[in-house]
């Protein structure tokens, strides 16, 4: 009788013990889990606005990845409707932070310009620099197209364009190692060199790049 009482002021206990954790105040790195939880249905049915309002608790705490998150689900209106200028207040509080997806997230926004946010080219460019400069690959290819696009006036943005390029190509980016020997099979911005040219075109079109094996094709690979 003893061993039964005590069982059940056990139980009781450790149930008391675990609706008291679950009812004291979150810290930012849990609101930010518990965000994670209802966007990927982690042991819970996926439910942006839920994880939504996570990720905004933990951002308005300070956290770097929530606040990136808060801007993208702003950004592109997920668990609530489509605020950019909420996306840009998120991604500038990360990006100040060196967060490098926000960072490459608002260049996107100035550089295309969307409702309320004016087109702003240079910004988005610094934005993008910062990004790549902590080896984010997207930002890395928009750097360097952007420098390729300018270098029938300015030659010497293929140099440039050739090294962003690189950058993202040895991270994989199969659309980088095809535009990397491209430049290398033209001389672009970089010495000819047919025999690396090839080397990172079929790199490329290992990972199923199309124009890539087309090039190879016609270089009779």
């Amino acid at each position: 009788m003893k061993r039964t009482v005590l069982l059940v002021f056990l139980i009781f206990s450790c149930v008391c013990a675990s609706f008291r954790a679950e009812g004291a105040p979150q810290t930012a790195a849990q609101l930010y889990e518990n965000g994670r939880r209802f966007e990927y249905g982690k042991g819970v049915s996926k439910n942006d606005p839920k994880a939504l309002s996570f990720y905004l608790k933990a951002a308005e705490a300070g956290h770097v990845e929530a606040q990136a998150k808060t801007g993208l689900f702003f950004d592109f209106g997920r668990g609530t409707g489509e605020n950019v200028k909420k996306a840009v207040f998120w991604y500038e509080k990360a990006a100040n932070q060196g967060h490098p997806v926000a960072q490459y997230n608002l260049g996107c926004i100035f550089w295309n310009g969307r409702k309320g946010v004016k087109k702003d080219g240079e910004r988005a460019m610094n934005l993008w620099f910062l990004s790549a400069m902590h080896g984010y690959g997207e930002a890395q290819h928009n750097l360097a197209t952007v420098y390729f696009s300018r270098g029938e006036k300015d030659p010497g943005s293929y140099k440039k364009a050739f090294y962003w390029y690189y950058q993202a190509a040895l991270q994989g980016l199969p659309k980088d190692q095809w535009r990397l020997g491209m430049l290398r099979e033209t001389g672009k911005g970089v010495e000819k060199d047919l025999k690396t040219a090839v080397f990172w075109y079929k790199k490329a079109a290992a990972k199923g790049h199309g124009e890539a094996k087309t090039r190879l094709k016609k270089l009779g690979y």
